[in-house]
């Protein structure tokens, strides 16, 4: 498998013996201690101690583990950077990722999230830069970072293809409001493009939502590397603003120690570019969701109505 961090192979069971563990133990796993879209997560520990997360099914999914979360965790190795968990252990016919658990509490759990740290590790993450962007890590594209911020309208163009029924059901008035913003976008990207002329890419997340960043002893670590792939890291930061509904001082705080790592003159820029994209694109999440049935009515409804709000706003001034 061709990935950033170099060749990695599967497993075979020598790693699993380090570890104490046989195939035997994975497969009889029951009651996950926690579970999402991607797979579910079992802790267990390894014979020497260490404690371990192992995550395994991934929906029969086994192309997006092996080209998305492992290329990551594999990244991190690559960067040496304690910015994500160790990887020990994987079988992608299997469905099955062994990685270290790390102890602490999610940003979104404490009452006083580390956001300086927050800045330093996400900085950590984007300061190897790569001369292409990808979505996949397989398929490389070159360019500017504005023809990947095109890319990522031409994206929320088709998803709001796809999500054409339920969009439809909300009344004509948001389905032109829909497709006015992305027409907004479209405009944006042509009258900003002084700021994305640089051909500069980095490993970005894709999905910091706090629940995805663990409070540790040595500070923010990042988990859940499904989404991920190489982008611009303003992206990453916009997505991370919009997700947690930071405040302005808030973003501050992370830009300041963010930037004492990486020095990118037209970052603020492109966040401020990217942002409202985030936000229809959670607007698009919501809708699902309402439908799916895995969010509460009124909670939906609120958001989703906070973001039209938001978004029909940008249209107006």
């Amino acid at each position: 498998m061709d990935i950033i961090g170099g060749d990695l192979k599967p497993n075979n069971s020598s790693e699993l013996e380090e570890l104490g563990i046989t195939r035997g133990d994975l497969d009889n796993l029951q009651n996950p201690d926690a579970s999402g879209l991607s797979g579910k997560v079992f802790f267990m520990e390894a014979k020497d101690g260490r404690k371990l997360a192992v995550k395994k099914g991934f929906n029969g999914d086994e192309g997006r583990m092996e080209k998305n979360a492992l290329e990551l965790l594999a990244g991190r190795e690559a960067l040496n950077r304690k910015v994500a968990p160790q990887l020990y252990y994987f079988d992608p016919e299997g469905g099955i990722m062994i990685t270290e658990k790390i102890e602490g509490q999610t940003l979104d759990e404490v009452e006083n999230p580390d956001l300086s740290g927050m800045g330093e590790t996400l900085g950590e993450v984007h300061k190897t830069k790569y001369p292409f962007f990808t979505n996949s890590l397989q398929e490389k594209g070159v360019g500017t970072q504005e023809e990947y911020l095109k890319t990522k309208v031409r994206a929320l163009k088709a998803r709001a293809e796809g999500l054409n029924e339920l969009i439809a059901q909300r009344g004509v008035d948001f389905v032109q409001g829909v497709n006015r913003i992305i027409e907004h976008f479209k405009e944006l990207a042509e009258e900003n493009g002084e700021f994305f002329q640089e051909n500069e890419f980095a490993l970005i997340h894709n999905d910091l939502s706090f629940d995805n960043v663990i409070q540790s002893e040595q500070g923010p670590v990042i988990i859940d590397w499904g989404n991920s792939s190489i982008g611009d890291s303003a992206l990453d930061i916009a997505k991370m603003f919009a997700k947690n509904n930071l405040s302005h001082e808030k973003q501050e705080e992370i830009f300041d120690s963010y930037s004492a790592t990486v020095d990118d003159e037209t970052l603020r820029q492109r966040v401020q570019i990217y942002y409202p994209m985030a936000k229809l694109n959670s607007l698009f999440t919501c809708l699902k969701r309402i439908q799916d049935g895995n969010i509460k009515p009124k909670k939906g409804e609120e958001r989703l109505a906070r973001d039209y709000e938001y978004l029909m706003s940008l249209i107006k001034e």
